[in-house]
């Protein structure tokens, strides 16, 4: 599916469900209600440079009736301007890389998400005009064993990387923060929460937050 348009086009502009193998490039969504690009129980599918602007959520990566997560999807080189996020729950072995956030409500979410690679991402003014969003640039809501690496995070409301529970059942567990530019307007570079476990923060910058640099 590539080189399609949908502008202010209702809930949703591409609707994947129960669907490997396919390949999302070069495709343009704006002006969504709900997700520009939700995906249920679909693994091994490609979204490259797909460009989304002002829609209420960007991507979602999550099960369906029918399959438990969507795994082993690759979300590379789009960009998300005005609203938007990437969103990946309760999946595994995903990647996300070398995307561009402007101004999403959030950046990038894993809730409940294992071995998921986030990388060489810019995220910018997360939460920035959102006032219902939590700011949070990249955000690891009971996310396990996944890497985020080489991204540059700046200018949102909340911590720019940010490793917890919030809405998940469990805990964030062995995850690597590594090589990565943080800053926040409000709040702290780099956030781990005392129920996280076994994290690793290696070689990041986190410099002129609002808050901690790393706490």
């Amino acid at each position: 599916i590539d080189h399609n348009s949908s502008v202010d086009d209702g809930i949703s502009g591409i609707l994947m469900v129960d669907s490997s193998d396919n390949r999302i490039d070069h495709d343009s969504v704006a002006g969504t209600t709900g997700y520009a690009i939700p995906v249920f129980g679909s693994s091994h599918n490609r979204f490259e440079q797909n460009v989304l602007e002002g829609d209420q959520h960007g991507f979602l990566l999550e099960s369906s009736d029918e399959h438990e997560g969507s795994n082993d999807n690759e979300i590379r080189r789009n960009r998300i301007s005005h609203g938007g996020s990437i969103e990946i729950d309760h999946s595994s072995d995903n990647r996300v890389k070398e995307n561009t956030l402007r101004n999403p409500g959030d950046g990038i979410l894993l809730g409940e998400a294992q071995r998921t690679r986030v990388s060489d991402n810019s995220v910018t003014g997360a939460g920035l005009g959102f006032p219902d969003a939590g700011g949070f640039g990249i955000l690891l809501d009971g996310a396990d064993d996944s890497l985020v690496q080489r991204n540059a995070v700046s200018g949102g409301t909340g911590p720019a990387i940010f490793v917890t529970s919030l809405e998940s059942q469990g805990t964030s567990d062995r995850n690597v923060v590594s090589h990565n530019v943080a800053n926040s307007k409000f709040s702290d570079g780099i956030l781990v929460s005392a129920d996280a476990t076994a994290t690793l923060l290696d070689r990041n910058i986190a410099n002129e937050n609002g808050h901690d640099g790393i706490e």
